[in-house]
This record gives structure tokens, sequence and C-alpha cells, in this order.
């Protein structure tokens, strides 16, 4: 069965479709407005939808995502829409698209699913989750002192873009961000680092200066 949202299809058992409450689809839909728009990457606007297919053949406890398909594996099937899982599969999908560098794929995807939880008020789990996202980053990179191009996906490489985030608690103020990563978008044909492992730096280096 299908059930259509702004801008997402969601496929699968007509059950599990069919229950997925109107709220949790709308807040779906405002991850992607908020990843979309501090990515400078929208996806929809050609009228075509993401597709998140809840795959019953897939025998999977997580997802796999990239361009407009989210992938849900049968052992996820029944988790929250609005949650980490789509959160997080869904920044693979705003991410994926000239983002994409060794080591941060991951970390950018969960750096995605940290700012919705704040964005849309869920800010005890957004605070749970970048603290412990910095904290990994301190502890398990820059704690060992790991070659750059040896930092660890998920947590640690998250908790580096987590970690120019102002002091205090949430909700954050992404503002920020949204410049930087504007800018980056805007030099992608213009004053780019002439090499892809310098992409990281290069987005320090402008937070940091903002």
């Amino acid at each position: 069965d299908v059930v259509r949202s702004r801008h997402f299809l969601l496929l699968g058992p007509q059950e599990f479709v069919a229950s997925i409450p109107p709220a949790e689809r709308t807040l779906l839909d405002l991850a992607y407005i908020f990843q979309s728009d501090l990515a400078a990457q929208p996806l929809t606007n050609d009228g075509v939808r993401i597709c998140v297919y809840y795959q019953e053949t897939f025998d999977f406890g997580g997802g796999l995502a990239g361009g407009k398909l989210i992938r849900i594996g049968s052992r996820a099937i029944g988790l929250p829409v609005a949650g980490m899982l789509h959160y997080h599969e869904l920044g693979h999908c705003i991410f994926g698209r000239g983002w994409l560098h060794d080591g941060f794929t991951e970390g950018l995807a969960d750096f995605a699913a940290g700012l919705a939880l704040d964005l849309l008020g869920d800010t005890a789990n957004a605070q749970r989750f970048i603290t412990e996202a910095r904290d990994q980053f301190v502890r398990f990179y820059l704690g060992r002192d790991v070659r750059y191009f040896d930092i660890q996906p998920y947590r640690p490489s998250a908790g580096f873009l987590f970690s120019f985030l102002p002091p205090g608690d949430a909700p954050f103020d992404w503002a920020p961000y949204r410049r930087v990563f504007h800018r980056m978008r805007e030099a992608q044909f213009g004053a780019w680092p002439e090499q892809e492992h310098q992409l990281m730096r290069y987005f320090g280096y402008l937070l940091a200066t903002e």
C-alpha cells in the first residue's frame, strides 16, 4: 500500500503504512524542509517525492538510502517515522549529493538527524544525541590522536560537525551552519578546495571564522 505526504511516498505493508499517524508524516516533511534548506539541496522541486520503502524481504534492522529512495529493513518496520532512523536516512539523501567524503558519510547523516531532532522540538533527545556525539569525537578521535583520514564514522565524525555549535543546551542556533553550507554550495564551481580531502577542513575553517 502507499501513503502520501507532501514530500514522501511511504510504501509497504498495508497495515503498517495505514497506521502511520498524519502528525508523524508532517514531522518527516518538516525534517526534509529543515535539512534541505540547511544544505541548500532541495530534492523535490521537480515534483517527484522521496520514496520510503518498508521492505519486508530486506532482513535488516536499519535502513539504506540515497538519491530519492530510503529502504527500511524488515526488522525496523514499526519504528517511529518521526524518529532517528528516518531522519538519519533522509540525511543520506540530502547530504549524499555533493557532500560525500570519506569518513563523514555517516557523520553527515547523524548530523542531519541531530539537526532535525532539535528543530522539531525533541529537545531532550537532541541534547542527549549531540552531547554523546561531541563526547565521542573527543574520546575516540582527538583522544586517540587518530589521523585525519581515519576519523570514525557515525558519532565521532558527527561530533566534529556538532563541535561548532555555541555553548549551552538545546535548542541550538543553526544559522551559522546554514550560512556556511550555502556559501560552500555557491562555491562548488568556484573557490572550492582543489582536493576532496580538504572539504571538511574548509568547512571547519568557515564555521570557526563565522
